[in-house]
């Protein structure tokens, strides 16, 4: 019966998205066009250079600048349907879909797991008729891919138990892994996680193996960028560098025309950047709060430039999430996701797809927050209902005594 519900909702994603996908194709032109994508730069320097390089023009050298996931995606799309190709970019929109449509069943499975099964099917409907999801799956880059690689993540996560074997804590972890060379903000949340974990389930050995095995699936990747840089660097290079862009200015930025990185060199263009940004914080750390406290804001309620669904959702999720770490095992554990991932997009910049990773989480407490105030409002239906049923007995009788005393006069 579940394994039934689980293609039906998978049938109806991809029916709902690649509807939408062959419409805006149909009717928008510029969806194909790789432009400067970093990914794409990256991929064509894999296919034609067999290296892991050339990030941005003019620089053709090895880059940590994103980790080797989605890139190596787009390599692989780019060797069957040509280099930056329209082609490649539709295969790429229609795996954007597959991969969202996927997430609409692990959105699914954690919130029926989490909370029930009225909540899981409302949470993965919202999912699959999101216009936010909807804009971001239309969009040359990591997005869908990294909401799949935590949908995983956490679905796996919210399945362990104290009884639960050492090869779930082990397919954890490598989910968690492999969710960090998609994007390392997804691990944000990864320690909070497992210290919540023990707290609940005391389980040291297993949570142990778990934690061995994120850093092995991430290790290989680790000791190239050793090899290539001789700095240890875990994921990716450019962390200060986001930090500068979102505080100091993005002039700098590799894909524009000042060719500092290009000449720099990415470690040296990046250490200078965490120099001159740290030096910023400490001469303005008034003006650093606030453009964070703002960055946080528009994170939750005003990410795609108006004040509408974003919010809503970001309104319910966290209403949810205050009932969830009450009701459910696992709802401090999706806290932790809401409360973690964004940090880092606090103190550099917003996107509205960078939100995009996180909203299967959202959905879900959101969807917990719709069941909680459907019954409450259910409740007082009932409660009146009540109250007015006991007012008309209390009437009628009133009536009838009114009557009795009338008949003995």
């Amino acid at each position: 019966m579940n394994m039934n519900r689980d293609w039906k909702i998978l049938a109806f994603a991809l029916t709902v998205k690649l509807s939408l996908l062959a419409y805006f194709l149909h009717v928008k032109s510029g969806l194909t066009n790789w432009g400067m994508n970093e990914a794409g730069m990256i991929a064509r320097s894999l296919i034609l250079n067999h290296s892991y390089g050339g990030a941005f023009h003019d620089a053709p050298g090895p880059t940590a600048w994103l980790p080797p996931a989605y890139p190596s995606v787009v390599a692989a799309l780019f060797a069957i349907f040509g280099i930056q190709s329209r082609a490649a970019a539709v295969a790429f929109l229609i795996l954007n879909c597959v991969f969202s449509a996927i997430t609409a069943v692990l959105v699914m499975k954690i919130g029926t797991r989490c909370f029930s099964e009225r909540v899981g099917l409302l949470s993965a409907i919202l999912w699959v008729v999101s216009p936010t999801g909807a804009v971001t799956e239309l969009i040359l880059w990591d997005s869908c891919l990294a909401a799949l690689s935590l949908s995983l993540a956490i679905w796996m996560t919210v399945k362990l138990e104290p009884e639960s074997r050492v090869r779930n804590y082990l397919f954890a972890g490598a989910a968690w892994g492999c969710a960090g060379l998609v994007s390392p903000a997804l691990l944000a949340p990864f320690l909070p996680i497992l210290l919540v974990l023990y707290v609940r389930d005391k389980k040291a050995k297993q949570l142990l193996i778990l934690a061995l095995a994120m850093v092995l699936v991430i290790t290989p990747w680790t000791l190239r960028n050793f090899a290539v840089f001789h700095t240890v660097m875990p994921l990716r290079s450019n962390g200060w560098a986001e930090i500068y862009f979102g505080n100091v200015t993005f002039d700098h930025h590799p894909s524009g025309a000042t060719m500092q990185y290009q000449s720099m060199g990415e470690i040296a263009f990046v250490e200078k950047t965490k120099h001159d940004v740290l030096r910023y914080v400490a001469a303005h750390p008034i003006e650093f709060s606030d453009l964070t406290a703002r960055r946080a804001f528009h994170f939750w309620a005003w990410p795609g430039g108006a004040l509408g669904l974003p919010f809503i959702l970001a309104l319910l999720s966290f209403f949810g999430a205050f009932h969830a770490i009450r009701k459910s095992p696992n709802g401090t554990v999706l806290m932790l996701v809401l409360i973690f991932y964004p940090v880092i997009y606090y103190v550099s910049y917003i996107f509205a797809r960078y939100r995009h990773p996180i909203e299967p989480v959202i959905y879900v407490l959101a969807a917990y927050g719709v069941t909680i105030i459907a019954k409450s409002v259910a409740a007082m239906r009932i409660i009146d209902a009540l109250r007015t049923s006991d007012k008309d007995i209390s009437d009628t009788l009133e009536e009838r005594r009114f009557s009795a005393a009338s008949d003995g006069s």
